[in-house]
């Protein structure tokens, strides 16, 4: 995944695998509570179709603080940097957080699975972050039409 911005405190991203719905997104946050979102459409039928989707919110100091909370229970400095089911045509998710002035990255393919069926220790911590990250992302939450970047002559 793309490093962290120097202002950036968590990220986040996830790839669908082999899915129906190619769709990825990553997501950014920095330590002034901003959320940036960066999602990306695919249409397999035509790639020139395509699209950039991008989304800037900020956060409120409670969520951004329940976010804090979260990484510190679960552990996440302590988690390997990658976490893998017996399949790996699934989805992959990964979260990077600076915490101390060092970045940690964690990557965990089939994350759902291995917390739901494997009841990983750590899958489940991860998955417990990635639902708070993603009940705080604009995509899918807001009309589509306000994620679409302005065309270049509607910019004035």
């Amino acid at each position: 995944m793309e490093l962290l911005a120097k202002s950036d405190v968590i990220a986040a991203g996830f790839s669908p695998g082999l899915s129906i719905d190619p769709t990825y997104w990553r997501v950014f946050i920095d330590s002034n509570r901003y959320l940036r979102q960066e999602v990306i459409v695919i249409d397999c039928e035509d790639p020139q179709k395509n699209e950039v989707l991008r989304y800037k919110i900020r956060l409120s100091r409670v969520d951004f603080a329940k976010l804090w909370e979260i990484i510190e229970r679960i552990g996440f400095k302590n988690f390997k940097e990658f976490y893998t089911s017996a399949s790996t045509d699934r989805a992959s998710y990964c979260a990077i957080v600076r915490l101390a002035g060092q970045a940690r990255e964690v990557a965990i393919n089939d994350l759902h699975y291995m917390a739901e069926f494997e009841h990983h220790p750590a899958a489940v911590g991860f998955l417990e972050l990635w639902e708070a990250i993603d009940r705080l992302t604009p995509h899918g939450k807001v009309p589509i039409e306000k994620g679409r970047p302005k065309p270049w002559w509607r910019m004035w």
